[in-house]
């Protein structure tokens, strides 16, 4: 079932990307026969990888989160663990939004400790979110 589940995200998200490049050529006025590669196409409209710009927004929510009230319900879904008769319903993905965000932290030397900490600062997280997005 997972392998069924990546190959749908993934496919979800190809097409995504292609959607994106394929507006970027028709307000460049590119069309297939000029084979021009899509990192070209970035390059030329200043775009970062579309990942890149989700990556970024989801570290941005996280930010909103970590700052939001320990007692809110938001705050508790995402940072308390579940109860110990809670079980993921059968044909569920496995990988959490919290388990995507606590793998886009590494590319910001960060633990998930550390990050909630920092958010605090919100002009400061702001630039860390910002950056994953154009460096990356």
């Amino acid at each position: 079932m997972k392998k069924i589940w990546t190959k749908f995200f993934f496919g979800r998200l190809t097409a995504c990307v292609y959607v994106f490049i394929w507006c970027l050529r028709r307000i460049l006025d590119i069309r297939w026969h000029d084979f021009v590669r899509n990192a070209d196409i970035r390059r030329i409209t200043n775009q970062p990888p579309l990942s890149s710009t989700i990556k970024s927004r989801r570290l941005t929510f996280f930010g909103h989160l970590a700052r939001m009230d320990e007692n809110a319900d938001a705050s508790q879904a995402i940072f308390e663990p579940p109860p110990g008769t809670w079980r993921r319903p059968s044909k569920r993905p496995r990988t959490t939004w919290m388990k995507n965000v606590h793998d886009d932290l590494p590319s910001l030397d960060l633990g998930i400790h550390e990050a909630r900490d920092l958010a605090q600062n919100r002009p400061l997280w702001r630039l860390v979110s910002l950056h994953i997005a154009t460096h990356s």
